[in-house]
């Protein structure tokens, strides 16, 4: 039960993180949280999701613009909130990359 939860924590979003504080320092939210997403993706299917390439969806991980999740020593995945801000974030810049 533990680990899930420390699990879904890694995958926060800045919202979710500031609700969870909240809520631990005692102050109801004020609404309702939307739900979270658990799905984790691997390498190449980020990469067929944004129709990248596998080396470009690694340099992203590694400038820190995707968070990533070791789930072993050497393997990691990437949280679909991760993947659906960048898209967000996109979209909202005009569709120019990240």
């Amino acid at each position: 039960m533990k680990e899930l939860l420390i699990g879904r924590i890694l995958a926060a979003t800045p919202d979710q993180l500031a609700a969870v504080a909240q809520a631990l320092d005692g102050h109801a939210a004020d609404k309702p949280a939307a739900p979270v997403s658990t799905r984790m993706f691997d390498n190449g299917q980020v990469a067929r999701a944004l129709n990248l390439s596998r080396q470009t969806v690694r340099r992203m991980v590694a400038d820190g613009r995707l968070p990533r999740i070791e789930t072993r020593k050497g393997r990691y995945r990437i949280p679909e909130a991760a993947i659906l801000e960048l898209i967000a974030a996109a979209t909202t810049k005009g569709g120019q990359s990240c």
